[in-house]
């Protein structure tokens, strides 16, 4: 599922006058489309796009599309407020995940924090509410860094961890390294569920963001 961006592309305003909003659409392909270390259409490619505004003040909203499975698919729809304090990059905000196909298509919505400080990240989301479930305190949590191999390389570590709050639930941990150039990235995901569910799987993904 979608990353949350904080910031958009193109300004609406005059040359000559100071940005105040940017809006930013966004293309993607990939050969497995791995969430918090797990597939999310059974080892098959992907194929995502989405649209993102942004103002100056910080405030954004957007909405991004992929395939997941053969009978279904996924939109999401958010907004939030990305802001500075002292050296640290923060972003809150809500997000709804949407399965469209179906009438319990399992469409659930959470609130989240992310923080960045210089190369390392780390965030924070909880799940408000569940299609179809009364368990809805799931609170997932990851750290992550990235460095710079060379000027325009770079490498991306991860980890993560689910808590559901159902109690028949498989709660797991996944690590997630990633190389990236450009447009271009290659990727290794592995989590702690017992069976296929838990085999190592290695992507490769593109992604071009263009103005409107």
């Amino acid at each position: 599922m979608k990353l949350i961006p904080i910031a958009a592309a193109l300004g609406l305003a005059m040359v000559a006058a100071p940005v105040a909003a940017e809006l930013n659409a966004n293309i993607g392909v990939t050969s497995n489309y791995v969430w918090r270390g797990a597939t999310q259409t059974a080892d098959a490619s992907a194929v995502s796009g989405g649209v993102d505004f942004s103002h100056k003040d910080g405030f954004y909203a957007g909405t991004w599309v992929s395939n997941t499975t053969s009978n279904q698919y996924e939109h999401d729809i958010y907004g939030g407020y990305g802001f500075k304090t002292g050296s640290v990059d923060l972003d809150v905000g809500f997000i709804q995940y949407l399965y469209p196909v179906g009438s319990n298509g399992g469409d659930f919505s959470e609130i989240y924090v992310n923080a960045i400080y210089k190369q390392f990240g780390g965030g924070l989301a909880l799940t408000l509410s569940k299609e179809g479930a009364g368990d809805d305190n799931d609170i997932y949590m990851y750290a992550s860094a990235d460095f710079e191999v060379k000027k325009g390389l770079t490498v991306n570590g991860l980890i993560g961890n689910y808590d559901f709050d159902a109690a028949g639930s498989a709660d797991y941990t996944h690590f997630h390294v990633s190389l990236h150039k450009d447009d271009f990235s290659i990727a290794w995901d592995k989590n702690d569920l017992s069976g296929d569910a838990g085999d190592p799987r290695v992507s490769v993904s593109w992604s071009k963001s263009f103005d409107l």
